[in-house]
């Protein structure tokens, strides 16, 4: 799924039906705030951020979700040409910044490339998530080398990030459990 977070309609429609035309799943929101409200996240596999939009801005976005240990990648389009933002946005792991308005042809092999690269490089998030719902072991340990592929136990051997980002799933499973704790049950 391809996500679209975009205040203006006219730029967030026609983008949205230039990748439908190629045969993805989109979902598009006005602004990050609704995004961020939606729960529309796990689902997404490819951001598409307007950098300037009222309430949370897209480089905001950007930074939240990688505090947050989410690995989605993220393509940029602005109105505005400034050297400083792009610069900002690919430091922080954006995959590219175009400029409105921009060449379908360019933007659609460069979603591709995001794409690919989120499924090939890394685990991705939905994937992590369901190693992360391993049930831990009395140990108090979680033992991922039962759920994952020997593919993917390579992988984890050589790459920190995805390690990292395992962990980040496994805590928010944790604080998502805690808060459905019923109150009066903290010792448990």
């Amino acid at each position: 799924m391809i996500t679209i977070a975009d205040d203006d309609e006219s730029v967030r429609a026609s983008t949205a039906a230039l990748l439908r035309s190629a045969g993805y799943q989109v979902q598009t929101f006005a602004s990050a705030d609704d995004l961020l409200n939606s729960g529309a996240l796990g689902k997404t596999e490819c951001l598409i951020l307007d950098v300037r939009m009222p309430g949370t801005d897209g480089l905001e976005l950007q930074s939240r979700l990688r505090a947050d240990g989410l690995r989605i990648p993220i393509i940029f389009i602005t109105a505005y040409e400034d050297s400083s933002l792009r610069r900002r946005a690919m430091k922080s792991g954006a995959v590219e910044m175009f400029h409105k308005p921009f060449d379908a042809n360019t933007f659609l092999i460069t979603v591709e490339t995001a794409l690919r690269g989120s499924s090939s490089r890394h685990l991705s998030n939905n994937r992590l998530r369901e190693v992360a719902a391993t049930p831990i072991v009395q140990t108090g340990y979680l033992k991922v080398n039962s759920v994952l592929t020997p593919d993917e136990a390579d992988h984890f051997r050589e790459c920190e990030q995805c390690i990292n980002a395992l962990a980040d799933a496994v805590r928010e499973m944790i604080r998502g459990r805690e808060k459905k704790k019923p109150a009066g049950n903290e010792s448990q």
